[in-house]
């Protein structure tokens, strides 16, 4: 016989292990910091991956949509030498670049430019904001490279709230 006692710790139960399991899951969050190519504190729409890479997706002072992609810890570098490329879903790979020019390569990251922010004006963010997956392929110091990938579920909704941009509500 279940009780309403039983009920209870059932639910709750249940409700435990779906915190439990979204917590597994990368998830797109909004943070703030001062990154390259803005003085002030901004909103940042920000993914962590299983793998200990990270992407940062921002507005800058001069109305670009800017990123920052980190490798994770340990030795591995990139390759100074080589722009990362990335691609949504099945699309063909495009190279990052920074403001039309080769991106920035640190020991650990390349900062790069998406174009202008508004909507109707950019197609790789509306790729972003509405796709499934985004991957990046890299070289690394040594020559090797590598792939790593990023969920864009969430992504919508950090990207409208860390741009401030009326026309990113709005889907194609």
């Amino acid at each position: 016989m279940v009780n309403r006692r039983n009920i209870h710790h059932i639910i709750g139960a249940f409700l435990c292990s779906l915190m439990f399991a979204s917590a597994a899951f990368p998830q797109w969050q909004v943070v703030q910091e001062t990154p390259p190519g803005v003085d002030r504190r901004i909103d940042i729409a920000i993914i962590d991956n299983n793998s200990g890479h990270s992407l940062r997706l921002y507005k800058d002072d001069v109305q670009n949509l800017r990123g920052v992609f980190t490798i994770r810890g340990g030795f591995d570098t990139i390759d100074p030498a080589v722009c990362p490329t990335y691609r949504v879903d099945e699309r063909e790979p495009k190279r990052v670049t920074l403001e039309n020019d080769r991106c920035r390569v640190l020991l650990k990251q390349a900062e790069f430019t998406l174009g202008p922010v508004g909507l109707e004006d950019n197609r790789d963010l509306r790729r972003i904001m509405n796709g499934s997956d985004i991957i990046f392929r890299y070289r690394l110091g040594g020559g090797n490279y590598r792939e790593t990938k990023f969920t864009l579920r969430g992504s919508k909704y950090a990207l409208t709230t860390a741009i401030e941009d009326p026309s990113l509500g709005f889907d194609e």
